[in-house]
């Protein structure tokens, strides 16, 4: 098997604050609130042709540029971040509208 030498762009983010969230949460409304901020942050990514790599408790990990490659993957990243900063301070205000911040 030979291998293959590619420039890859990687994406982290995870929901801030979310560890003392969660603790003002019902465990099934907090699962509810955040897998809504995991659709937020892959809808972007996918938009982009990213790929998730992996989800790890609030966060996740994208690639870009694997499988798939483009010859602009990192302004693909760099959209898909804005997007998903975008979609999760729209998220955040409808968290606050229907829950109140778990008080």
């Amino acid at each position: 098997m030979e291998g293959e030498r590619r420039v890859v762009t990687m994406l982290f983010c995870d929901v801030k604050g979310s560890t003392e969230a969660a603790s003002r949460f019902d465990p099934e409304e907090w699962a509810g609130i955040i897998n809504g901020a995991f659709e937020c942050m892959i809808a972007p990514i996918y938009h982009y042709e990213g790929t998730v790599g992996r989800l790890m408790g609030d966060g996740l990990l994208a690639f870009f540029g694997a499988p798939i490659a483009h010859e602009d993957d990192p302004q693909r990243a760099i959209l898909a971040g804005l997007g998903i900063l975008e979609g999760i301070g729209e998220y955040k205000d409808e968290v606050f509208t229907q829950w109140g911040g778990g008080d």
